[in-house]
């Protein structure tokens, strides 16, 4: 709450205080020798009070009405302004008191346009609020998005490096646990595997071979077959 709107309520209280005043005195000459001291007094008082607050709740209604552009019931509310303002002036004349309900008025309106004012500001403020909080949940929103993408990511690209290395094992075993081909086998009905008795057709074939080959296809141990390579080198 700033200065000005401080002042501004101080002002709508304030100032209505001399009108009521010079109106609960009008109220009260008219009704004492009819109703006596104790029913005037507090009639005199209500009365002003109730004239006075009707000049409030227009000034403020009008104001309100015509910022939401209802300006239909914006137009009553200054018409009965303006009785107001008319009925003051009519009942204390050209007085302090009648100065004084125009005084009012102008306060009424003046406070009707800064109530407004503050109304629009705080709406303002509220949306302003309501677009940042839209966003930063829009941003969160999008980072958890993109954080389950790239866990998303890592996890297919353990999956694919898990299948791929799944087949080169299944590939390995199927060479480990693979027969001898058909060549290898009908050659080791016909190799020896005494090295005195291979023929130089034998020896030939097995320079092509490997270690692993040569102890498969004659059936002779790793060990020999590398003994008969270097033979053969």
């Amino acid at each position: 709450m700033n200065f000005y709107t401080i002042i501004g309520q101080f002002a709508v209280w304030a100032v209505p205080v001399a009108p009521a005043a010079f109106f609960s005195i009008k109220i009260y000459d008219a009704l004492h020798e009819r109703l006596g001291f104790w029913v005037a007094l507090p009639l005199a008082v209500v009365g002003a009070a109730g004239f006075e607050t009707v000049g409030i709740l227009n000034g403020h209604a009008m104001v309100s009405l015509w910022q939401d552009k209802r300006y239909g019931m914006a137009t009553v509310a200054a018409l009965l302004l303006s009785v107001y303002v008319t009925i003051g002036l009519y009942e204390l004349g050209l007085s302090i008191g009648g100065l004084m309900i125009l005084i009012g008025a102008v306060v009424y309106l003046t406070q009707g346009l800064l109530s407004a004012h503050g109304d629009k500001k705080r709406q303002q403020k509220e949306a302003e609020s309501f677009r940042m909080k839209r966003a930063e949940q829009e941003r969160l929103a999008q980072l958890r998005q993109q954080e389950d993408e790239r866990r998303l990511e890592h996890e297919l690209k353990l999956a694919k490096l898990a299948a791929q290395k799944e087949v080169k094992l299944s590939e390995t075993a199927a060479k480990l646990s693979a027969p001898a081909p058909e060549t290898f086998r009908k050659l080791s009905e016909t190799f020896p595997t005494d090295w005195r008795k291979l023929t130089d057709a034998h020896k030939t074939q097995l320079a092509q071979m490997t270690e692993q080959e040569i102890a498969e296809t004659v059936g002779v141990t790793t060990k020999t077959a590398r003994a008969w390579l270097e033979k053969l080198a």
